[in-house]
């Protein structure tokens, strides 16, 4: 890693088709996805083909509850006290922060995102209730039945924001004690990063932290072909739109952007290729000058302190 990079506490190195399923080119899947994204078809439908999926699936329950205990036992941790209020971003497909967290202690929760993409069938949330539960918290006896989903909003008073970056103005400032996320952050628009980081320090308590996994593969082969395309073509609407977006935003100018937004930052996994998995002639020519190490980067976990 460079000098100017924050030291991280871990290094894993990962290879270049580490996830990968069937190996579809990845310029087949951006002519898939530009030409379906355009069909008059619901979010909903594409969820039940398992295209344009956000976040965990309904059979990921058990990971994602994982990954809520994972945040809770970090955030607390580093706090110093149980959280009394956590966000979580773009939870996409399920809302296991609320069964999870509220299970754990947390009194209150918030969630939010671009749309309102979370399924509201009870099963994978009874499911999340028990799961949460065999980790040493008591399950609520109700926890079951076809209204569960509006039963378990209100019972725990957690709210479901989905208008974005606008949805922050419903979070009252300095109220937060965690703002967390799973593969988000790469996924927020580019010119609305800044705007998001700002957001994520107004509504935090002083001392509150920000706990992120990013992903800064390309989405598309679990490589770099995102740079392939300048942001005259990337940034437009046909591309942005179509369920590959990524804002290329690199390790070194997002852990930058956290410490002008006012966080005391520390980096504390990142995943690296041993070798730049894309060659330098094929990236656009903005991002030929990026650092090697910073191209070596597939992803890293965050942990923000609001100062």
């Amino acid at each position: 890693m460079t000098e100017n990079h924050h030291k991280a506490e871990a290094v894993r190195y990962v290879s270049a088709d580490e996830g990968r399923g069937i190996r579809i080119p990845w310029w087949s899947k951006i002519a898939a996805k530009l030409i379906l994204s355009r069909l008059p078809v619901s979010y909903g439908i594409w969820a039940q083909l398992g295209l344009f999926r956000h976040g965990l699936t309904d059979h990921d329950v058990s990971n994602a509850v994982d990954f809520q205990r994972g945040v809770f036992d970090e955030a607390r941790a580093t706090l110093g006290y149980l959280p009394r209020r956590v966000v979580e971003l773009g939870p996409g497909d399920l809302l296991t922060a609320i069964p999870a967290m509220t299970t754990f202690g947390v009194p209150n929760v918030v969630v939010i995102d671009t749309g309102e993409y979370a399924t509201t069938d009870s099963e994978p949330y009874v499911q999340a209730y028990r799961l949460a539960g065999e980790q040493g918290a008591a399950v609520p006896a109700d926890s079951d039945g076809p209204a569960f989903f509006v039963e378990m909003m209100a019972r725990t008073g957690s709210r479901y924001l989905t208008n974005g970056l606008e949805s922050y103005a419903d979070v009252e400032t300095g109220s937060v004690d965690v703002v967390y996320s799973n593969a988000v952050l790469e996924h927020v628009r580019c010119h609305e990063f800044a705007q998001t980081l700002a957001q994520m320090h107004r509504v935090l308590a002083p001392g509150g932290v920000c706990i992120h996994q990013v992903d800064l593969k390309d989405h598309l082969s679990g490589g770099l072909n995102n740079l392939r395309f300048p942001s005259s073509v990337w940034e437009h609407a046909l591309f942005a739109n179509s369920g590959f977006y990524t804002n290329r935003i690199g390790y070194t100018e997002m852990v930058t952007a956290f410490a002008d937004a006012g966080f005391d930052v520390a980096i504390k996994e990142v995943q690296m290729w041993q070798e730049c998995p894309l060659p330098a002639q094929s990236l656009a020519g903005e991002f030929r000058d990026r650092d090697e190490d910073d191209l070596k980067v597939a992803g890293f976990r965050i942990v923000a302190r609001r100062l």
